[in-house]
């Protein structure tokens, strides 16, 4: 490039860039619209260029031009920028106040109990039935529930009174029975099959042999269980006395057989007085039947029955020959106080008889004198010849020896009895 074209291109530029500069000033705001003012200077500046641009190297210079100041490039006008928008910061929103600090977290309460589902309610029940007790025979003259009463069958229950004006007798079965005696009062309950009688006022007696109702009785702290016993209880004020006629009884932990009475409290054994049970022996047999044989069916004698007889068999250790009848298990009766045994017989030979019990383990022995011969014979004997018998052991054994180990003899038996006498 020729250096008058190089002065050509600076004059240019010279004259030219205060427009470019105007133009770059205007769009500063806008730095977007910035390069473009560069570009359209650019363009000026390449057309100036191109028309001082020589058209022929070999041409002579021109000739010399007055410079002339190069009108001012006519003003673009731009519209004015907009004012930026200013973003308005968001609205600090104050701080909420400072919340006071949450109160102390009540304890937990225990958990409450699971709940049980109620029950149904029971069904209405019927009114159960009293309980009653059938007296088959009354004796005497009484009041039982308020209600005057002379002979049975009567039913009584618990709850019930018994007011005796006389000595009264009231009967379950032949050989179970009570007497009040006159004055005398009780109350009756129910426990299950037996009856309970407590004697409120006087004294009572009681036979309780057999089959039957079951008694039970109290009297003040005393409960007595009688068993095959005859007995009785008498009440004077806070004292109990119960005397035992026949058989045994406990009486809480003392145990009384036949002979023997006892006072509570305290409870000391001592012998039975026979005259105390004197009001009640018109209420009573005169006799109770311990034990009775005909021998007309077979039995557990050790004897050959033939006939309605109870012929002997040979012995030859202790005797001729023996009948004998024994249970060791069980007894064959309670020694009364007072008894009789009575027996028939017909024996061969004049010689001893030997008539045995055995109570306790012990021989109550008496030996007879035989007279006839061939004839039947009745003997009636006291136990108490026999020896003094415990009353209320129990006897075992009975025993008839006839005649001696060398001798060969028979003899029969027609029947015995043993009863005990009131």
């Amino acid at each position: 490039m020729s250096d008058d074209l190089e002065r050509r291109l600076e004059g240019a530029y010279r004259h030219l860039k205060p427009s470019i500069q105007g133009v770059s000033d205007r769009f500063k705001p806008r730095a977007s619209l910035a390069p473009l003012a560069w570009i359209a200077a650019a363009a000026a500046v390449i057309a100036v260029a191109a028309l001082v641009w020589p058209k022929d190297k070999a041409a002579a210079p021109p000739p010399h031009v007055v410079k002339q100041p190069a009108p001012p490039a006519p003003e673009t006008k731009t519209p004015a920028p907009e004012p930026p928008k200013t973003v308005e910061p968001p609205p600090v929103r104050p701080e909420p106040p400072a919340s006071p600090p949450p109160p102390p977290a009540p304890e937990p309460e225990p958990p409450a109990p699971p709940k049980t589902a109620e029950p149904p309610p029971p069904p209405p029940t019927q009114p159960k039935e009293r309980a009653v007790v059938r007296i088959e025979r009354v004796e005497g003259a009484c009041e039982i529930a308020g209600r005057r009463v002379k002979q049975g069958p009567v039913e009584v229950g618990a709850g019930d009174t018994i007011r005796a004006e006389a000595a009264t007798k009231l009967a379950f079965s032949a050989e179970r029975f009570l007497v009040l005696n006159a004055k005398s009062a009780a109350a009756f309950d129910v426990a299950g099959q037996a009856l309970v009688v407590r004697l409120t006022e006087g004294e009572l007696f009681a036979e309780t042999y057999g089959a039957g109702q079951e008694l039970r009785l109290l009297a003040g702290e005393c409960e007595i269980a009688p068993s095959e016993c005859a007995l009785s209880v008498r009440l004077d004020g806070a004292r109990v006395a119960v005397q035992v006629d026949e058989g045994r009884a406990d009486v809480g932990k003392t145990a009384l057989r036949a002979g023997q009475q006892a006072v509570f409290p305290g409870g000391a054994v001592s012998k039975a007085d026979p005259k105390w049970l004197a009001w009640a022996r018109k209420q009573r047999a005169a006799e109770r039947v311990l034990l009775v044989d005909d021998f007309s069916k077979a039995g557990a004698w050790h004897a050959d029955l033939e006939n309605g007889l109870a012929r002997s068999r040979r012995d030859g250790r202790h005797c001729a020959s023996r009948i004998h009848l024994e249970d060791d298990r069980n007894g064959l009766f309670a020694a009364p106080v007072d008894g009789s045994i009575t027996f028939v017989y017909r024996a061969q030979k004049v010689t001893d008889l030997d008539v045995v019990l055995v109570c306790a383990e012990k021989d109550y022995r008496r030996t007879l004198k035989v007279t006839r011969i061939n004839a039947w014979q009745t003997v009636s004997l006291k136990l108490s010849e026999l020896g003094d018998l415990p009353p209320g052991e129990t006897v075992t054994k009975i025993k008839f020896l006839y005649g001696d180990t060398d001798e060969t003899v028979t003899f029969w038996l027609d029947s015995i009895r043993i009863v005990s006498t009131r």
